[in-house]
């Protein structure tokens, strides 16, 4: 059989790195095989990925040793482009690999850069939605899915492509388990209908024991085990000498090998083959006195310190409903009460609301109708700055959460707004580093610090502020089994001080672990509330909301419990039923400007920008706002999303206002009230605030809004697609469009980057209404910070996207719908033409 990868002395080191990331890495890959790469973080995994299509070195730079070919092809001498044929990559942040305005539009780009048939581009995007789930969500916009759809979509656009090698680094990392069981599914079905050759980076030995011909295992740059999956797991000892999470049957299997009651090769590591090893005889009655201490399962409604529980009401919720600004129904009609000191996890399919209803226990979402109260006060009431100091909010990405530049000032960053003395911040952050472990790395920048730690230091972050209720979001997404055991560690042992515990995960085996009480979601409604050990009994209920109980409750149960058999069969949830959630959906028509072409609303774009500089007086100003505020309202949530990129500007703007206002030379101002001094001038008599810079001053910043809003109008009202129609149709450059076709997608994704940052600082104390001339300028500042930081990773993610999904590929990228101006387009390209002339004439003409 032919080799469809060969890596041959692979070393490569990232520019100024002190270590190589990988290390005399030789492997051989075999068509049609499954490969699954496991190692703990920083072992080069991803670094790994990024060299098999050429990304390395060809957009990264550093020093490369060694090669990678693809069926023969050295990757280092074509360009990523034409690789993407053969070979595509799925990177972990499915944000920066989404493009389309809607689904189907998404699922589209890399067939259409392939200049495929449009006939044959819509036939394969339609079958790659059906295999993740996204069949009847074609007509939905994309920046309204959650974060588990939005890895189906990145997922499905690398599907429609039909690559020969497919590569997926932690493809199911977001997913719910119905979603990580349909994702293998579905590259199960790949492999055997197109012999494709399937690498994968899992951290989860479950999902790739009996798929992965072998497991590779990575540490530190090198290759620290290659073999067989069964090989592996077997050997608990090894799995856990290599920073690996075993597979919780083996847990039981491995002590019963070391008491001397079986053979290593019959360790299980299947829930069916543990039933049938446990029931021979004797073997039972063995393994049922240490079942609870090898598994450490949570049993209900028991704290390991029962007198820090108070039997006081932390959260209530009545009659809670949200809808998004799509209209969208998020959460309808939930009701429940949280005791202080409880240990809770919502759990659920992805888009069921869990993230959402977190939101709003602290107030960064406020309920459309119904309350949450949080220790008996309104969340309606009272703004999440002061909300922090009750109830720490600890996001799902620590990276978003990082806003100063070493781990000291990190922790002291949401004292600041608790009006707390020196010595008192200092014994707080003192406590919180030694709670995380993070006292000996105070002077470091965060952002050197490994995944784990910058986990560890989110969580001291929000420790500091000594809230009564702790809500923690996906905690241990992207770490290795330490991290795991680090973090959930801590939270143990806060919830045996008696910390109230929410915690929102799709690890079924975490849950049962730690969590008393499980509130599971479907489709913005609590399916089922009570006792883990109850809730994952409910099979029927659970497979309604796609969980799939853990391993270890599964193996108690048909052991221990009922009665009943447990075969594979009985692991394996019925399918979801996606269409039927999809077509829920509200499908919106589309407004007015949408239908215009894409050439007609950049005219006008320009024709705005190039009136908004030809005059220079307020009241000229004031109508061009009157005429783009009536165009606003032509396209859904304008409004809200120009707020939103004008909100940090505030401060700037009104440094403007003041500066011009003082600044402006009075000879250039008419005669009459224009000149009128307000203030006195602090230089000379010729410099002081005049009622003629005022006004100038806030025509400089009303330009500035005009341009924020029509900017917004154009991308708002545009698909993607009409955009790189445009671009294609003006025969610019390769390496210019490219460029501008990144900014195009690069602004709403660093747009809502920035959203979340202020969501996380609004989680620590931040006050974006601060008081007084400085006080929203101290407050914006530490905003900067994670945004320049984002912004540069971004840019690298989102041309690395664009060059997997064959963009540049082709100068004639296949057109699914072609962008012809209509009678209407043309009497509006002309109007707006002679408009803009008309306003230049004027300003111009002598009269």
């Amino acid at each position: 059989m032919a080799n469809a990868i060969e890596i041959q002395n692979l070393t490569y080191r990232y520019p100024h790195a002190e270590r190589p990331s990988l290390v005399n890495l030789n492997l051989t890959v075999e068509s049609g095989k499954f490969i699954a790469i496991m190692g703990p973080t920083g072992a080069g995994k991803s670094t790994l990925c990024l060299c098999l299509n050429g990304l390395i070195p060809q957009l990264m730079q550093g020093d490369l040793i060694g090669k990678v070919l693809l069926a023969g092809k050295d990757t280092q001498k074509f360009r990523v482009q034409t690789l993407a044929r053969q070979i595509g990559l799925v990177l972990q942040e499915p944000e920066t690999q989404i493009f389309g305005q809607t689904v189907f539009e998404d699922g589209a780009i890399g067939p259409c850069n392939f200049s495929l048939p449009a006939s044959e581009v819509q036939e394969r995007v339609r079958e790659a939605l059906t295999r993740v789930g996204l069949t009847s969500y074609e007509p939905r916009h994309t920046e309204e899915l959650s974060g588990g759809e939005k890895q189906r979509l990145a997922i499905a656009g690398l599907l429609a492509q039909r690559p020969e090698i497919l590569v997926l680094d932690e493809p199911a990392a977001e997913l719910d388990p119905k979603g990580r069981q349909e994702i293998y599914e579905t590259l199960d079905a790949l492999r055997k209908e197109y012999s494709m050759t399937i690498v994968v980076v899992e951290p989860n030995g479950e999902d790739i024991l009996e798929r992965a011909d072998e497991i590779i295992v990575l540490c530190e740059g090198e290759i620290a085990w290659q073999g067989q999956p069964d090989r592996l797991f077997r050997d608990v000892s090894l799995v856990k000498r290599l920073g690996l999470r075993p597979i919780p049957v083996s847990l039981i299997g491995w002590h019963c090998y070391e008491k001397g009651w079986i053979g290593r090769e019959e360790i299980p590591l299947t829930v069916s083959s543990a039933v049938s090893l446990f029931r021979r005889p004797g073997i039972k009655e063995l393994v049922q006195g240490d079942f609870d201490n090898v598994f450490h399962f949570k049993k209900a409604n028991t704290t390991i310190n029962p007198q820090n529980r108070e039997d006081v009401a932390a959260i209530e919720i009545r009659q809670l409903f949200y809808t998004y600004e799509s209209g969208q129904r998020a959460l309808q009609g939930i009701d429940f009460t949280v005791q202080q000191g409880e240990f809770i996890t919502f759990v659920g399919q992805n888009g069921a609301g869990k993230t959402t209803l977190a939101k709003h226990l602290n107030g960064l979402l406020k309920p459309a109708s119904g309350e949450v109260l949080i220790h008996g006060k309104s969340t309606k009431d009272v703004p999440t700055s002061q909300l922090a100091h009750r109830v720490g909010y600890v996001f799902q990405n620590p990276d978003h959460q990082i806003f100063s530049l070493t781990v000291e000032k990190e922790v002291e960053y949401g004292l600041g707004n608790l009006n707390l003395t020196e010595v008192e911040v200092r014994e707080r952050v003192s406590e919180a580093l030694r709670l995380t472990g993070l006292e000996s790395r105070r002077s470091v920048h965060p952002l050197t610090l490994g995944k784990g730690d910058r986990q560890m230091l989110a969580l001291a972050s929000i420790l500091a502020l000594r809230p009564q209720i702790l809500v923690i979001d996906e905690p241990t997404t992207g770490l290795d089994e330490s991290g795991v055991g680090q973090v959930m560690a801590l939270i143990k042992r806060l919830h045996e001080e008696g910390t109230t515990v929410i915690m929102v995960s799709h690890d079924m085996e975490l849950v049962a672990q730690y969590a008393e009480r499980v509130i599971v979601l479907y489709e913005g409604t609590v399916l089922m509330d009570g006792p883990s050990q109850d809730v994952f009994a409910e099979r029927d209920i659970l497979a309604q909301a796609a969980v799939i109980p853990p391993q270890r409750f599964l193996l108690e149960e048909a052991l221990f419990g009922q009665a009943g058999s447990i075969t594979q069969t009985d692991l394996v949830l019925p399918t979801r039923g996606m269409e039927q959630t999809g077509s829920s959906n509200p499908q919106t028509r589309q407004s007015y400007l949408s239908r215009l072409d894409v050439r007609t609303k950049i005219a006008g774009f320009f024709g705005v920008v190039i009136t908004s500089f030809v005059f220079q007086d307020l009241l000229s100003m004031l109508a061009l706002f009157a005429i783009v505020a009536v165009v606003a309202t032509l396209v859904k949530s304008t409004w809200e999303k120009s707020w939103d990129t004008l909100k940090p500007l505030l401060p700037l703007l009104g440094l403007i206002v003041i500066m011009t206002a003082f600044t402006y030379p009075q000879d250039h101002l008419p005669d009459g009230i224009y000149r009128t001094v307000i203030i006195t001038g602090f230089i000379d008599e010729r410099w002081g605030m005049t009622v003629g810079g005022l006004l100038m001053g806030l025509t400089y910043i009303l330009r500035i809004v005009i341009m924020v809003i029509i900017s917004v109008v154009l991308m708002a009202s545009t698909p993607f697609e009409d955009f790189l129609q445009f671009l294609c149709k003006l025969r610019m450059p390769s390496e210019v469009s490219f460029m501008l076709v990144t900014a195009i997608r690069f602004i709403p994704t660093l747009d809502k980057k920035r959203r979340m940052i202020m969501e996380a600082q609004s989680a620590r104390g931040a006050a974006w209404n601060a008081r007084g001339l400085f006080g929203p300028i101290r407050a914006f500042v530490p905003l900067f910070v994670p945004l320049i930081v984002n912004a540069i990773t971004m840019a690298d993610r989102l041309s690395m996207a664009m060059l997997n999904r064959g963009y540049g590929y082709s100068r004639t990228p296949t057109v699914l719908r072609e962008i012809e101006m209509a009678p209407r387009d043309y009497l509006w390209t002309a109007l707006i033409v002679f408009a803009t002339a008309l306003c230049i004439y004027l300003r111009i003409s002598p009269i």
